[in-house]
């Protein structure tokens, strides 16, 4: 660092001004919170750059379609005194983790939470995650947050869910739907026990394919609103955050930490889901443009092709409609899709009211997200 000195010329000078290590950890402590503000305002313009551009098609009576996740980061170099003394592979070294909401129909990240503890149970943040989201949302989840309390926590909050089915999960049959050719689709009340047990009815759906079964649990317990198809397609497109991660760890450098330090570590994260948000958003803004689905669009490609084209000062957008599938950037998609069997609506048995009647209250046995204090944070845009 230095500072302005003038000259007996009256020219200016600078002389150097030693600052020691902990001064610029601590600006960065200060840069990564500048970072984060920077991401929701990019997050805040990218919203209104995808008005219209969304994939309304998907479950169109959802106000949003969130697929909720979490993903451990890399670990970190053993440079650091407090760290020397673990062995390589040690959970100490691993630098954090992310817990993450992704708007599946913008292809956009809505919410990022950075933890400084890697290791820990997903449920643990999941309440923090979900405050303030707009009733009436969908929220895509594996089963690693099967939970009874979470699962009647979303219900209670007009919060709509779809998830895989856990096979340790109890469960009675209140009422089937329908059931045939390698399908079951009912009204269930999770666990069996009284100390544990679920409060309000769920649908379990099940269907035989290629030699496995597949099923899914979701509190939208009517198949008007949510067939089988709908079920198995919607719950496809979780997948879209883990291919989001795989995008932040292996094209944006998220898996090459530039430091062991957190505040750094912090600043890195906030850079790469920055540039994310804007290759996914030009991701969907080239598929709208060429008639394709997003997925027809490589972001592994965007993400090598277009730093070049700024640095030739080519407008990315109308350069990539015009020379896109030339050079393979935009390609029919190897996603599988998934097959299921045909269920006519005209086939299903409407519950009577008291199978979607509600249990007089739910118990929750050893459950590590039973309610606790909700907590505040930030939505991006």
């Amino acid at each position: 660092m230095a500072t302005p000195l003038s000259g007996a010329d009256g020219a200016v000078c600078a002389r150097p001004v030693w600052v020691v290590d902990q001064a610029v950890y601590n600006r960065l402590a200060r840069a990564a919170g500048a970072m984060r503000a920077f991401f929701e305002q990019v997050s805040g313009w990218m919203n209104e750059q995808l008005v219209g551009l969304e994939e309304r098609d998907l479950a169109p009576w959802a106000s949003q379609v969130l697929a909720l996740d979490e993903s451990t980061l890399d670990a970190v170099g053993r440079w650091l005194p407090e760290l020397r003394r673990l062995l390589p592979g040690d959970p100490g070294l691993l630098a954090g983790r992310l817990s993450a909401l992704f708007d599946v129909r913008r292809q956009q990240w809505v919410r990022v939470e950075v933890w400084q503890e890697a290791v820990a149970n997903c449920k643990q943040q999941a309440r923090t995650m979900i405050e303030g989201l707009a009733a009436d949302t969908l929220l895509l989840f594996d089963r690693g947050y099967l939970s009874f309390p979470w699962f009647d926590e979303l219900t209670e909050r007009k919060l709509w869910w779809i998830s895989r089915y856990a096979n340790h999960a109890s469960m009675q049959v209140r009422h089937l739907l329908y059931q045939g050719d390698g399908v079951r689709d009912a009204i269930v009340w999770l666990g069996r026990y009284r100390a544990d047990r679920a409060k309000y009815p769920v649908r379990l759906v099940e269907f035989y394919h290629h030699g496995q079964w597949h099923r899914y649990l979701s509190n939208v317990t009517d198949p008007a609103r949510l067939s089988l198809a709908d079920i198995a397609r919607l719950y496809a497109r979780r997948w879209d955050i883990e291919l989001a991660f795989r995008v932040l760890k292996e094209h944006l450098q998220v898996s090459q930490l530039w430091s062991a330090k957190w505040e750094v570590v912090q600043v890195q994260i906030w850079c790469a889901l920055l540039l994310a948000q804007l290759f996914h958003g030009l991701q969907v803004q080239l598929a709208a443009q060429q008639g394709v689905e997003p997925f027809d669009v490589s972001i592994d490609l965007l993400v090598e092709i277009v730093p070049r084209l700024l640095q030739r000062g080519i407008v990315p957008l109308p350069y990539l409609g015009r020379y896109g599938r030339e050079v393979g950037l935009i390609r029919p998609s190897t996603r599988l899709q998934v097959q299921v069997p045909f269920v006519d609506l005209t086939w299903i048995s409407p519950p009577p009211p008291e199978a979607l009647r509600p249990r007089d209250t739910g118990r929750y046995a050893q459950r590590k997200c039973a309610p606790g204090p909700r907590l505040k944070t930030k939505q991006a845009g």
